[in-house]
């Protein structure tokens, strides 16, 4: 899997994208982090013409990076409302029979209908409060909806009237407007008509708005602080075919770092092998910044992603080249000790050296990732569908931290990749464990675990499980996907070899038959080209 430089991205991500993340009264501004209480009254600005900045977000309710989005949104709307246009609308899918589906499932869909007629019924200051609302516990949606109503100043009638009569219309209208602006990943931010790339946040929304304004400046645009520079070294080795870094710096420009500046230097040199080894690295790319990265105004939002490493801060993302060892496939002695290739030690269990295992599928997940949980659930017809032919098992993506484990959707979902991680070994006859990932996978976000252990699942075994050897086997876990260089969510494994992407059953079903023809349900199916309209495509990590 080549992957280097989009899993780094997803890591960025994790501060910011859920991919594949009309100028009107405004409430009196108030500090951006500090939460809406009590009911407001619209202050209405003076009809006088001002110079308006088309803001249009593409967000679904229930997606973190989105709600970070709508935080972000409301926070601009109270420093420089009577300067925006904002606008935002949804993303959701229609299927074959014309039922509209969402990543996040049918209680996304409540919650973007909620907030559509919230918009359409409300001056722009009171929606921005009630999404705000929402989206400080975006989990729960639609559950909080009368709470943030009542908080917002909105009449709980006219918003349950609205979302019955209206709702549906209203989504299906925002869901051609987000897809006419090809926005599939939440959030899509448009800003007078240009893609935003920079953080989601107050100073990250107010920069392009400011700059966007030829007339009247408001105050709040002349005590920005000025961009710093920001000096990156980036320490890689032209042998390495997955180690480009391109993409990735031209993102930490655009969303982080603004006057970043990059001087590379080749492990190949005599500089770089020193640094390498007073470094005391292991893997290469290496995003190395000096210390002009503590003064950027982003340097907060990205500190958790950065460790100390010398006199540098490195930025932690899933690296896995060794540049002292064997290339696995260029046909090269690389470490004089006269095997090439497969037949170096160093090599053994890489990708590109594995046996082929016929009628064998794997998958590589994050137990908290939408796109995780949607191909896992497709598993129950693949599984159906091939009625025992198939041996599979399930794998979970970590990073190995000083001290434990970290995840991309944070500390919770390394306990949960654990707690699957004991089902399965409990419960592995019979694939019984996917019962508990299926009833997990519906809710993947939900704190009560407890709730799928039931039946012959028992949740005080699989608690002893994880406290007695639940890191050992995330351990091993991580061992190989280091091993096969696979950080993306979900990733399917075939035939022990051969890597693919697909959510849907279909698709699931195709890869494996692509490699197993004479498997009993392969003969004489077709190839799967598209995922169902119904079913969003993506991954975590990518």
């Amino acid at each position: 899997m080549r992957h280097t430089s989009t899993a780094a991205l997803t890591l960025l991500c994790a501060l910011a994208g859920c991919a594949s993340r009309a100028p009107a009264p405004v409430a009196p501004p108030g500090p951006a982090s500090a939460p809406s209480t009590g009911r407001v009254s619209a202050v209405v600005w003076p009809e006088a013409r001002r110079e308006r900045v088309k803001v249009e977000l593409y967000v679904m309710s229930k997606c973190p990076y989105g709600a970070d989005a709508l935080l972000a949104a409301k926070a601009l709307f109270d420093a420089v409302g009577a300067h925006l246009e904002l606008r935002v609308d949804y993303i959701a899918s229609v299927d074959e029979q014309g039922k509209l589906g969402s990543l996040h499932g049918d209680s996304e869909l409540e919650g973007d209908a909620l907030q559509l007629c919230v918009q359409k019924l409300y001056p722009t200051a009171t929606f921005v409060r009630f999404a705000a609302c929402q989206s400080q516990s975006y989990a729960t949606i639609p559950a909080d909806w009368e709470r943030c109503a009542d908080d917002a100043g909105v009449s709980r009638y006219k918003l349950r009237s609205c979302t019955r009569s209206e709702g549906e219309g209203l989504l299906r209208a925002s869901l051609r407007r987000a897809q006419a602006a090809n926005a599939s990943g939440s959030p899509t931010i448009l800003i007078a008509g240009k893609p935003h790339e920079g953080e989601r946040t107050l100073v990250g929304f107010l920069r392009p708005v400011c700059e966007s304004l030829r007339g009247t400046v408001p105050a709040r645009c002349r005590t920005l602080p000025a961009e710093p520079p920001v000096r990156a070294l980036i320490l890689n080795d032209k042998r390495c075919a997955s180690c480009a870094t391109d993409t990735l710096v031209k993102n930490l420009q655009a969303r982080f770092f603004p006057r970043l500046s990059v001087r590379t230097l080749d492990y190949g040199t005599p500089e770089g092998k020193r640094l390498f080894a007073e470094l005391r690295l292991r893997h290469l790319p290496a995003i190395l910044f000096d210390s002009s990265v503590t003064r950027a105004a982003s340097y907060d939002s990205l500190q958790r992603w950065l460790a100390d490493v010398g006199s540098y801060k490195q930025l932690r993302i899933p690296a896995t080249f060794d540049p002292t060892a064997e290339i696995c496939d260029n046909g090269i002695d690389d470490t004089g000790d006269g095997k090439i290739d497969c037949a170096d030690a160093t090599c053994v269990g890489k990708l590109v050296c594995r046996k082929e295992i016929k009628a064998r599928l794997d998958v590589f997940v994050m137990s908290q990732c939408p796109y995780a949980a949607t191909g896992v659930a497709s598993m129950k017809e693949v599984l159906k569908t091939f009625k025992g032919a198939l041996d599979f098992d399930l794998h979970y993506i970590v990073e190995r931290v000083a001290g434990g484990f970290n995840a991309l959707h944070g500390a919770a979902e390394v306990e949960e990749n654990q707690r699957q991680l004991c089902a399965k070994k409990l419960y592995r006859r019979g694939n019984r464990y996917l019962d508990y990932l299926w009833c997990r996978g519906a809710d993947y976000r939900s704190d009560d675990w407890q709730r799928c252990a039931t039946g012959p699942i028992s949740a005080a075994k699989i608690e002893a499980c994880v406290r007695k050897e639940g890191a050992a086997l995330l351990g091993a876990d991580h061992t190989l996907t280091t091993q096969l260089e696979i950080s993306a969510s979900p990733t399917w494994l075939a035939n022990n070899r051969y890597t693919f992407n697909g959510l849907s059953a279909e698709a699931i079903i195709s890869e494996v038959c692509k490699r197993n023809p004479t498997l009993r349900p392969c003969k004489h199916r077709k190839p799967a080209s598209t995922q169902p309209a119904s079913l969003p495509t993506g991954s975590c990590g990518r």
